[in-house]
């Protein structure tokens, strides 16, 4: 296999290829949802489509670094890592069950602090570093507060807090 085929089969393609899927799946199930005017809240197809988005423009950024910027590797799984990424996920999952009970704002700043914390190295960690990644998850809970309650109007719960 030349070394071209084998950058497009490479782990970071395929996760692009799976990012491109699933945004057209996407939009293709949110055509069937009514359309409903601002007034009412919304077309309820708005935040998925805007998930889609994202999921397509951060899937060229992983086609764009795999081809151009990263050169292929061999594909060895280091299962140290895909360990991470799997209790990560299991965090993110179980932050899905905790948003109604202690509300989004400490949810999402506590699940952001988690996968920031589970997915960097541990020889890495400093006090500076935990700090600043509690900055970052505090910073991805404001702005996706932002996202959600400001800019699309969605009640988001408040937990504990409210």
């Amino acid at each position: 296999m030349n070394q071209r085929a084998a950058a497009l089969l490479s782990p970071d393609m395929l996760l692009s290829y799976a990012c491109w899927i699933l945004a057209g799946l996407i939009f293709y199930f949110s055509a069937a949802y009514p359309d409903h005017n601002w007034g009412m809240g919304g077309p309820p197809a708005f935040m998925p489509r805007v998930l889609a988005v994202l999921l397509a423009v951060f899937g060229l950024w992983i086609a764009i670094y795999a081809l151009m910027i990263r050169p292929a590797a061999p594909v060895n799984p280091d299962w140290g890592t895909i360990g991470r990424v799997a209790i990560a996920a299991a965090v993110l999952f179980a932050a899905a069950f905790a948003l109604p009970v202690i509300g989004f704002h400490l949810t999402a700043t506590a699940a952001a602090f988690a996968t920031i914390a589970i997915l960097t190295p541990t020889e890495e960690w400093t006090l500076g570093r935990a700090g600043a990644a509690l900055a970052v998850a505090a910073a991805a809970a404001v702005v996706l507060y932002l996202v959600f309650a400001r800019v699309a109007g969605v009640r988001l719960p408040l937990g504990i807090m409210g």
